[in-house]
């Protein structure tokens, strides 16, 4: 698996505080540790595909999201927040 959702980290943290897991996925999701990489998945016709990283820009500022083959806005409802391997762990090798 290369995409995990957030209930996927609190399950493999086996932590029963998601406020403690909220706080340490932001932290290894920063540019400066890189250990996660956040992206965003929408679902579109029974699968669930990741959106462009320009979108990931639009979403944390709140901007709306756009279907990349429809040019259309994504309702929120559609979005789903997942980490990925970061650079940090790639160049280890890790993953």
């Amino acid at each position: 698996m290369d995409h995990y959702t957030f209930d996927h980290l609190l399950h493999l943290a086996q932590a029963g505080d998601e406020a403690v897991v909220a706080r340490a996925l932001s932290y290894l999701a920063t540019p400066r540790v890189k250990v996660l990489k956040t992206c965003l998945m929408y679902e579109f016709d029974g699968g669930f595909y990741e959106l462009p990283e320009e979108e990931v820009r639009h979403y944390s500022r709140g901007e709306a999201v756009i279907h990349p083959e429809f040019g259309e806005p994504i309702s929120e409802s559609q979005i789903m927040i997942c980490f990925t391997p970061g650079a940090t762990l790639k160049d280890m090798g890790v993953a």
